[in-house]
């Protein structure tokens, strides 16, 4: 039950924030680090992996489009679409969308810590304070 009020809050405080943060910008990216902060505000180590990961980008700059590796991972979050896709559309996570993938992320952090994120320990893992 806390976790479905936590991923809740976050949710909400995320689509109370995202029309300021994003409103005038056309850097798709702006406000994207902003909102991985308010995400896991509770666990600031987060910020690390995800920068690891996509470098807090929701988007490729050059192209516009949503980032998408080419192991086939989405997003700021680089949520695999083979292992996770359907969970999260199940769920209601978007995750092509910058809310929905750090929502989503935060649903998986609630479930299994950095789990999701072992690809890019090498990375984090060194850096990760707490």
């Amino acid at each position: 039950m806390r976790r479905n009020v936590l991923i809740l809050t976050c949710l909400v405080t995320m689509l109370a924030n995202t029309s300021a943060v994003f409103a005038g910008n056309t850097d798709k990216n702006a406000g994207v680090e902003e909102l991985v902060r308010e995400t896991f505000a509770d666990a600031p180590y987060m910020v690390t992996v995800l920068k690891c990961e996509s470098e807090l980008r929701q988007f490729d700059e050059k192209t516009g489009q949503v980032l998408i590796s080419s192991s086939n991972d989405v997003g700021v979050s680089q949520i695999n679409l083979k292992v996770h896709a359907k969970t999260a559309r199940d769920l209601g996570f978007d995750i092509y969308t910058t809310v929905g993938n750090l929502a989503y992320a935060r649903y998986l952090f609630e479930l299994r810590g950095t789990e999701d994120w072992y690809m890019s320990k090498h990375c984090w893992g060194k850096k990760r304070t707490s």
